[in-house]
Order: structure tokens, then C-alpha cells, then sequence
């Protein structure tokens, strides 16, 4: 296996660059669909009206194409794109023909639910490489979304800059102007042509529509899909862009399980972003906080794993793909930023200082690499993390990436431990097809720790065919038990015992192949399409025995109304190799467990304001029974807010001596939105199974484009008995400041 990865890394490489590098047979678009932007001759007001002579001297950007949920026509509901520059800014102008002003917004909260809206955006990619882009988007009320768009069109919305806006409403449309400063951006200086696509949601029709077409199989966002923007001349460099945003925080803490003394808290801190050049950014911190950040939504867990949380903090967030893609995510990361700076249970953990380098050295070569300190805890020690990978561009959108991961223990005195250290070395290569219907990779990851010599490699290679209605996938992964990094997330590798109050570390062989057929019936009344999915996923132990079998086949059925409906049934064959509980009851001992169970849902029209999300499992599980159940309920009042109700239980029947378990969810939010800068959330959730209940109610008041105040106030208690642990009241507040 090593023999043969050794030998596709050496000639699967040459291979690729031996062939002609050129974007245009990569990807149509690129010449298809262009769009010249030139200078303006007079000042752009930002108020939502096209009526300076630099908008009607403008190339438009018409006639877009139906994304979702077909691409055969073009769009009915009519959307023009028009650009414009000067210094400082990049000026787009969009023109939203409508037939109605009843306009579907799900919340006036920046960055949340955009899709799930009516809306327009802008996709840029600087570079032009497809390797990573920008979004920003508006609502028909103005409100902003802004995101990354990483290496295969995913996207977080966690990611903030500053930048400007307005909407006017007209009986037969609605208008947008955008201003983008050159600083929010990262581009090479003298490129005069940009990846560009546009983007609007037309969800009362229940379409998504794009300007560059876009094949049905990827996201509309998918990089390698995009137009080309053509400058008349290169795009203005900015001679100082520095931002530097100071905060300063008060509050007051009581953790009830330690003491009852309440700890006051008086602290301050800076974030700074320095573009080196107009391609490469340098972030530092300084004693960070992360207080204003959302609360995960809880999950019920009915795996002997660890449940998946992304990444929310800002810092880490800027071409973060670069780090976070290594390995196959969610499930297999080498990296995963969430282990730095906090524990196990989600608690901070301090962070001294941080920076972070990242962009693009050249025009194909991107880097991410990052140096963090945190302070020692009652928990563990104080640790110094490093991260470092660069991604070099091939041919289209295949690259190759080379990591360096190291987390060492930081003793007295600032000395660097020389045995508590966990370190990577990777080596991965990503090919594309030049018609983008094949993708292929091989990763190649070896750790390093003290007195640490066997099964400490992880190695994967794939494929993956799709076209417009197959698609066909099939991936092979070797993990060694000793594999680590001090910064990994693998959902598998470590098994802990309910029985025992250990956790052992096991590694696995797995394959998963997964089979996809999308059906878009052509004069349907009722149906948009109709999507089946199947795979199996084998894992094996270290030994070559079975661990895991998971047979899995799934129908969904999308709705002219956008309601959906999906059908699914397991067959699982699981051989526990520890005892696992999901509850405090007693736990299943390691044994042979083969179960099948079914999996009906049901999502209503999410045009309506009213939503209802239902899930309903029932069938066998392990050596019992169970028979879940999941009731969402989201009642949307524009302008006023967003109320909504998660209600989960699940019923887990065992036979004699183990005990029933009832598992209980319910995650309430409320927000209201006193306008678009002033914004109060709470949160409510109750969880059984974390013998949790959960109070977090934050207001936001953005006085100033991306300066905050927050006021912040968290309260935990136990379920049974119903006991206080912790409470905190936080005040934080940060300025913006452009140098």
C-alpha cells in the first residue's frame, strides 16, 4: 500500500504538469461569459439608486440561467449585474425584477439563512485560480451576508469584513449597490481578469438562478464554474491596509460546582489584520475573546463517537481551507482549529497570542500557517501550536499540499518540553478532470511522538464520477491507533468505555462507497426532483476483523413548493469493541450487534412563514428497540424576528438487565430584531443526555460597520436533579479602525 502511494505521489504529479495548463479548457465559462468593468468618471452614492451615467455606460451581466432546480432554461424572473470602480471601492449594481414586493426574508441578522431568503450576490475570485473566493450578498431589506468560498464551493458565513450596501423597492423590482474596499480583498496586483459569477435566490418561485451556467451536480457557488470580469486597467493597490480592533470586555462569573464566590472579570485584548500585499494577510491576536460567538446546537448522540462542531471564531477563518481540508473532512481532520483554545467540554480555554499567515504567495501558490499560545489551565498545561500548509495549484483545479502540524507542552520558564510533543508531516494531491466529472486523491500522513514508532500513519486515496445524474463514489482510509496530531478531529479513533471510564485509542480500515441518481422530471406539476442515494461503509480493526458495517439507502423528493419528503432505511452491523452506553445506565458490553431500522421526514414549505422539520426513526437498535422522534417548528415575523422549537425524543427499549432510556432535546431560540444593527437572541436548551439546560441571551448593537457592543449572559444547570452550574454576565465591546 505505502509502495503504491509512494509511486502515484511521484508520477501522478508529473503526469498532471506535463499537461497543458490552460483555464479555458478547463472551464468553459471562462470564455462564455465575460464582463468588462471600467473606471467611473463621477462619484458612486451608495443608496440603493442606479441613476449615476457610470451604471447605464456599464457592460450588464443579463440573461442569467436557471441553477436550481434545473438548469435547462434561462431564468424567467429577469436580474441584470452591472460594475464599476474608483480608488477605493469595487461599485456592483444589481437590478432584481419582481412581480410582488412580498419578499421572503428569513431574519434581519447578518450572515444567517441567506439562502434560505430571497437574494442577490456577487461571487469574486481575485485570483482566478479556483482555488478560493468571496461572497457578498443582500437581501431585498439590505440585509448583508458575507462568506469564503472555499476549494469546492463550501461555504461557513463565519468569515466578516467590512463593506457597504443599499436597497430601494420599486413596484416592479428592487435595486442594490454594493461597495467592496480593495482592502476587504486579496487579489494580484496587475491581474486584469477575476473569476465572477452572480447568484440570486428567487425563492418565491422556489428557483436559484446564476449567471455563468453552473451543472446541475455542483453548487451554484462551485468555483469551477465561473465568468471572467475584464478591468480595463489593473485594479488600485491600497498603499496602507491595516485594521486593528481593540476590545474590552467586564463581567461577572460564578461557577457554583467549585465555589459560590463570584469572580469578576476586567480584560482586554486586540485582533490585527495586515495585508502585507494585495495578496498576502498577516492576523495577530493578543489575549482573545471569543465570548460573542453563538452557542453550538446541541444534538442528540445515538454513536459511541464525538458529534462534529464547526468553527466559528474569526480569527481562524480567512483561507482557512487550506488547514482545515486536510485529511477527508468532517470526519477525518488532521486539523481542526476547535481543539485550540478550548477543552473537551467546549469551556475556554486562554489563548495568549496568535498570528497567522495567509493567501497567496504567487498566482498558484496559496499558504495558511498560524502560531498560538494558550495559557495552562486547572485541566492541562499550556501548549504552543503550530500549523503550516501550502497548496500548490496543477492543472484547473487539481493541486497538491504539503502540511506541517506540531503541538508541544510549554513548560517553566517558556521552555518547549522535549517529549510531551504530537507532530504530522502530510503529503496530499487533488486531481480534477479538465470536464470536471472526475476527482481524484491521495493523502499520505505520518505523525511523530515521543517513543511512538508503529501505526502512526494515515493514508487515503479516492475517486469520485459525477455528472448531472450519476454519481458514483468510493473512498479507502487506513488510520493506526497511534496516530495524533494534538490537533485532530477523527470521528473513530477514539472508543470510550462506559464500564471501564477509559477511552481507547483503536485505529481502522474503512471503505465507503456511495451510489447517487438524480431525477429532474421534465413537465411535472408537482415534482422538482428526485434524488437516491446509497452506500456501504465496511471498517475493519487493526487486525483485518470486522468492526463496523453500515448499509444505508435514502429517497428524497423535492416539491414544486419546496417542501420535501425523504425516506430512509439502515441495516447496521456493529461489533462493539467496548462498552458503550448512551445514557448513565448500564452499557452494552463489546458483543455482535445486528439491527435495522427506518427513517421517515418531512420539511414544509420554507417560503411560508410557518416551518415545521419532522423526523421520525423507528425499527431495531443494537439488542433493542427504538422509536425516535424530531418536531421543529420556526414561525417567521419580518421585520420583528424569528421564533423557533426543536423538540426531540428518542426511546431507547433494551431487554433485561439493561435499562430503557428516554433521551429528551429541546432547543428553543428567540430573536428579535429591532432593526438591522440592534438584534437581541436567546437561546433555551434542554438535553438529557448531557444532563444540561442552557441559557444564552445575547444583545448586538453594531454602532459602527463591524463594531460591536454585546452584552452576553450564559446560565447552566443540571436536568436531573435540576442544579445550577455556572453562570456568567459578559459586556464586550470592539472598534473597528482602518489605518
Amino acid at each position: 500500500m505505502k509502495k503504491f502511494l509512494f509511486i502515484c505521489f511521484i508520477y501522478i504529479p508529473t503526469f498532471v504538469f506535463s499537461q497543458k495548463d490552460s483555464l479555458g479548457e478547463q472551464r468553459q465559462n471562462h470564455l462564455d461569459f465575460q464582463i468588462k468593468i471600467k473606471k467611473a468618471e463621477t462619484p458612486i452614492t451608495i443608496d440603493g439608486v442606479l441613476e449615476e451615467k457610470d451604471w447605464s455606460n456599464a457592460d450588464v451581466a443579463k440573461n442569467f440561467w436557471r441553477k436550481y432546480p434545473d438548469n435547462r432554461e434561462r431564468a424567467a424572473t429577469k436580474t441584470e449585474a452591472r460594475l464599476t470602480y474608483d480608488a477605493h471601492f469595487l461599485y456592483i449594481g444589481f437590478i432584481c425584477y419582481d412581480s410582488t414586493d412580498k419578499h421572503i426574508i428569513p431574519t434581519l441578522k447578518r450572515d444567517i439563512d441567506y439562502f434560505d431568503g430571497d437574494g442577490i450576490a456577487v461571487l469574486l475570485d481575485p485570483i482566478n485560480r479556483q482555488s478560493n473566493a468571496y461572497l457578498f450578498g443582500s437581501s431585498p431589506l439590505g440585509v448583508q451576508s458575507e462568506t469564503d468560498v472555499q476549494s469546492f464551493g463550501d461555504l461557513t458565513f463565519s468569515w466578516d469584513t467590512k463593506w457597504f450596501n443599499a436597497v430601494k423597492q420599486y413596484p416592479d423590482r428592487w435595486t442594490v449597490e454594493i461597495a467592496i474596499p480593495f482592502k476587504s480583498l486579496r487579489y494580484e496586483a496587475g491581474k486584469q481578469e477575476w473569476g465572477i459569477n452572480f447568484i440570486r435566490n428567487d425563492i418565491k418561485h422556489g428557483q436559484y438562478h446564476t449567471w455563468a451556467r453552473v451543472p446541475m451536480q455542483y453548487q451554484g457557488t462551485q468555483l469551477g464554474f465561473y465568468g471572467t470580469l475584464v478591468w480595463d486597467a489593473p485594479p488600485p493597490v491600497e498603499k496602507s491596509n491595516v485594521a486593528l480592533i481593540p476590545y474590552i470586555l467586564a463581567g461577572a462569573a460564578n461557577d457554583f460546582e467549585v465555589s459560590e464566590k463570584t469572580d469578576k472579570v476586567l480584560r482586554g485584548g486586540l485582533d490585527a489584520k495586515i495585508a502585507l500585499n494585495s495578496q498576502l494577510n498577516l492576523d495577530a491576536t493578543i489575549n482573545p475573546d471569543f465570548s460573542q460567538v453563538d452557542v453550538d446546537v446541541q444534538q442528540t448522540n445515538l454513536t459511541r463517537f464525538s458529534l462534529f462542531f464547526p468553527e466559528r471564531r474569526i480569527f481562524f477563518l480567512e483561507n482557512n481551507d487550506v488547514l482545515s481540508e486536510l485529511g477527508s473532512p468532517p470526519a477525518n481532520r488532521p486539523f481542526f482549529s476547535r481543539r485550540i483554545g478550548l477543552d473537551a467540554d467546549g469551556q475556554r480555554v486562554p489563548i495568549q497570542y496568535g498570528v497567522r499567515l495567509s493567501g497567496n504567495l504567487n498566482k498558484t501558490l496559496r499558504i495558511n500557517a498560524l502560531n498560538i499560545q494558550t495559557a495552562a489551565t486547572n485541566g492541562q498545561g499550556a501548549y504552543n501550536y503550530s500549523a503550516a500548509a501550502m497548496q500548490q495549484a496543477l492543472v484547473g483545479r487539481s493541486f497538491f499540499k504539503v502540511g506541517l502540524l506540531n503541538r508541544q507542552g510549554v513548560e517553566d520558564g517558556f521552555k518547549f518540553s522535549k517529549t510531551d510533543y504530537k507532530r504530522d508531516i502530510s503529503t496530499e494531491f487533488s486531481f480534477t478532470s479538465k470536464n470536471n466529472r472526475w476527482d481524484a486523491w491521495l493523502l499520505l500522513h505520518h505523525s511523530l511522538q515521543h517513543n511512538i514508532k508503529n501505526d502512526n500513519n494515515y493514508l487515503e486515496g479516492g475517486f469520485w464520477y459525477h455528472n448531472e445524474k450519476w454519481q458514483f463514489l468510493n473512498q479507502t482510509t487506513t488510520v493506526g491507533s497511534n496516530y495524533a496530531t494534538g490537533m485532530e478531529f477523527f470521528q473513530r479513533i477514539e472508543n470510550y468505555d462506559a464500564l471501564l471510564d477509559t477511552t481507547f485509542r483503536i485505529g481502522y480500515k474503512q471503505n465507503f462507497s456511495m451510489f447517487y441518481y438524480n431525477y429532474v422530471p421534465k413537465n411535472s406539476q408537482t415534482i422538482n426532483n428526485n434524488e437516491t442515494q446509497v452506500f456501504l461503509q465496511l471498517i475493519l480493526n487493526p487486525n483485518n476483523s470486522l468492526n463496523d458495517r453500515y448499509f444505508h439507502i435514502e429517497n428524497n423528493t423535492q416539491f414544486k413548493n419546496t417542501s420535501t419528503i425523504s425516506v430512509q432505511l439502515d441495516n447496521d452491523d456493529n461489533r462493539l469493541p467496548v462498552h458503550t452506553a448512551f445514557t448513565d445506565d448500564t452499557p452494552l458490553p463489546p458483543d455482535k450487534y445486528i439491527y435495522t431500522f427506518g427513517t421517515v421526514a418531512y420539511n414544509s414549505d420554507k417560503r411560508k412563514k410557518f416551518l415545521l422539520a419532522s423526523k421520525f426513526t423507528f425499527g431495531e437498535f443494537y439488542n433493542g428497540k427504538q422509536l425516535g422522534m424530531s418536531l421543529g417548528f420556526t414561525f417567521r415575523k419580518t421585520p420583528i424576528g424569528v421564533f423557533s422549537l426543536l423538540f426531540e425524543r428518542y426511546d431507547l427499549q433494551f431487554p433485561a438487565p439493561y435499562n430503557r432510556s428516554l433521551l429528551y432535546l429541546i432547543n428553543s431560540k428567540t430573536e428579535l430584531s429591532f432593526t438591522k444593527n440592534l438584534i437581541w437572541t436567546t437561546f433555551l436548551q434542554y438535553n438529557t443526555q448531557a444532563n444540561n439546560f442552557n441559557v444564552n441571551s445575547r444583545l448586538q448593537w453594531r454602532y459602527k460597520p463591524m463594531s460591536d457592543l454585546f452584552i452576553v449572559f450564559t446560565d447552566n444547570h443540571g436536568t436531573l436533579p435540576f442544579v445550577r452550574k455556572n453562570r456568567a454576565l459578559v459586556l464586550k465591546m470592539n472598534y473597528w479602525f482602518n489605518l
